[in-house]
This record gives C-alpha cells, structure tokens and sequence, in this order.
C-alpha cells in the first residue's frame, strides 16, 4: 500500500502589517485514490464513505455530488485542460475522525504513469463553510527543499485580515520519507504571509491510527478553535482591523457560504410569498447552484435572479421592497435585466407587497411607539 500517515507541524508567519506567528504540531494522510476501497476492507479503525474512528468520505471534497473524489477530480482537471496523462493521484488531508473534520486546505498530487507530476490541485477551505480549488500546472523553480513551484492570483477569502488582493506562492516536495509544503502570500512582489507544512510519513496501520487516537484524541476538533483563538489575538490585542468577507467571484470557487439559522428561517417565509405570484415565471439561481423556479397562474413578466449570498431573505422579511434594493445595491444579487425584473415584481404587487409579510406587521407597531 502506498497510502501512508504524517507527523509533523505547521507554522504560521505574518509579516505585515503586524508581525505575528504560531506553531502547532499536526498529523494527516496522504491517500492513494485508488487504495481507499481495499483500506476500508484491510483496516478496522479505518473506513471509506463509512462512520469509523478514522474515515474519508467523498462528499467532503470537490463540491457535492455522487461521484467520487476520484471522478470530482478528473471533471476538474479536464475543465482545466491539464487530464491528459495523470493515472494515479495521491491527496494529502486529515481524515475525519470519530465523524467529525475541518481541513483548511488538502492537496492533490496527480501524476503520470512514469511518476512524474502532471498537476497538483489546492483545495481550501475556510470557515465560512465556503471551498475554493487552486489548480496548479505551470511550475517554477522551487526552493532548495521543494521541487514544485507555483505562483496564483488570489481569488478567495480565507482570513479576515487578508483581502483577496495579491498572489499565492506555492512550494511542494515530493512525497518520499517528508513533506515540506509552503503557501506564500505575495503582495507587490513581497512576501506578505508564509505557511509551512513540515512532516514525516510513515505506514498506515491499525496500530497507528490506535496510537494516534490515544496520544492526539482533540487533534481534529481544536482546528477551528485554534483559528479563532489566533484570531482574536491578532484583532484585539495587535489591533488589526477586520476586513468584511466578499461574495465569491471566482468560478472555482466550488461550495458558497450556506444559509444561517435566521437566514433560513427567512427564506421558507419568502418561498410561501413566492407560491402566491398571480403572473409570469421568477427563476432564482442559489449561491451554491440550485435553481428554483416560481410560477404564477397567468402568463407574464419572466424574470431571472442570480443569489451571491442568502443575506437577501432577512432584508426582505425586515424591509420588504426597502429591502430588495438595498441589497440589490450591495450586490448580494444580480440580474441580466434589471427592468424586466422590476416590471415581475410590480406585476405581482399584490402577491408580494411588503404588508403580506406577516412578520412585518409587528414591527409596524413597534415603530409607531418610537
């Protein structure tokens, strides 16, 4: 089996424009895709798309869908035009563990027959539940320890001290006896933030993974902790300020923030307006790609919306028109025609004018006694 374990510690230097850095030890995996199957079989402790103490599940990689990580890959990597050639892909992750898992970024490794590297993919998330794919093909010189380089526009949130501004330096080792994973922030030319994954491999075996729950048992769960901890040190105790999280603009990114409790709350209070219209055909494009179409029960107006985020839904229960532009002005949807979507809402005026929101009526009386 070429499936292995990792040991190691990642590391964390802000450069700019405060200095701050941290150090944790760490340890994952570093899958062969097409050993998954035989290690859920070989392996107790260790299951695939199965609830064991350790297990990889192919819905929490490369977007939702049936298909493998495997087949999610390929898509990808054919979209992108760098397929021809890979036939074996090793991914370097952390496994769920007893269920649960948050990997701030994997890495795929995809090489050719002769073992040498066709591509390597970057797939990140952050804890907006948001996910975002870097493919990687045109390598550069790499430093001394590394063999792979790559350097990327920026095109997705990860912290709220960043924007979205500058470029990712991407430096990979091979994966032998050690990992050495660097991810650079360059801005202007100059290093703005580095990361840094240094690791040893070794076998993945029962005993291993027993170990490694014995000795490391919180190990999954205080990522996030650890990122909101690190967090709050930089905001209130070095004073950076936060930077508001921007609607994904890129198509790469592959998974949008989903709705919040109240958000969704408020969209089932907006999809029983919608059920209402009187005339023509509103077609709403979610953030994560589901398209929902409402009809009404006469011919109209057909309009289309395309949701960068479901902050809209609230506006709407709170605000009501007031609250479909000012959102429509903070870009939280869009449209191709704007008037024709105007002339829908209007010719269904009396389906969905504000005083049918039931929950507005409350705070119309609130409001007379201010």
């Amino acid at each position: 089996m070429k499936s292995r374990m990792y040991k190691g510690a990642v590391m964390h230097t802000r450069l700019s424009p405060v200095k701050h850095a941290f150090r944790y030890p760490v340890y994952g995996y570093v899958f062969d895709l097409d050993e998954l199957s035989e290690l859920s079989k070989s392996i107790p402790f260790f299951g695939y798309n199965k609830i064991r103490p350790v297990s990889i599940h192919d819905s929490d990689y490369l977007g939702v869908g049936e298909e493998s990580i495997r087949e999610k890959l390929f898509a990808y990597l054919r979209e992108a035009g760098c397929a021809d050639g890979v036939s074996r892909i090793e991914l370097v992750t952390g496994a769920r563990f007893f269920n649960y898992v948050f990997n701030p970024v994997s890495f795929y490794y995809c090489y050719r027959a002769d073992g040498s590297i066709r591509a390597t993919v970057a797939e990140v998330n952050n804890t907006f539940y948001e996910r975002h794919l870097y493919i990687l093909d045109d390598t550069k010189r790499g430093q001394p320890c590394t063999v792979r380089r790559y350097t990327v526009p920026k095109a997705f949130h990860v912290s709220p001290f960043n924007d979205v501004s500058g470029e990712y330096d991407f430096h990979f080792s091979d994966l032998g006896a050690k990992i050495d994973v660097q991810i650079n922030v360059l801005k202007e030319g100059k290093e703005f933030l580095r990361t840094q994954l240094t690791a040893k491999t070794y076998p993945l075996t029962s005993g291993a993974i027993l170990k490694t729950i014995a000795l490391a048992p919180l190990q999954a769960v205080i990522t996030i902790p650890r990122i909101y901890f690190q967090a709050a040190v930089i905001h209130f105790r070095k004073k950076m300020p936060i930077i508001p999280k921007p609607n994904p603009s890129s198509e790469k990114t592959i998974r949008v923030a989903p709705p919040l409790g109240w958000e969704r709350v408020c969209l089932a209070i907006i999809r029983r307006q919608l059920a209402r219209l009187a005339r023509g055909t509103l077609t709403v494009e979610f953030p994560d790609g589901v398209i929902e179409t409402f009809s009404g029960q006469a011919l109209g107006e057909r309009a289309s919306v395309r949701l960068k985020n479901y902050h809209l839904f609230p506006k709407l229960v709170r605000s009501g028109s007031i609250g479909l532009g000012d959102s429509y002005v903070n870009g939280d949807w869009e449209t191709d025609d704007l008037a024709g979507t105007l002339r829908f809402f209007l010719n269904n005026w009396n389906a969905l004018a504000d005083y049918k929101l039931n929950v507005l009526k409350p705070m119309r009386w609130v409001h007379r006694f201010l």
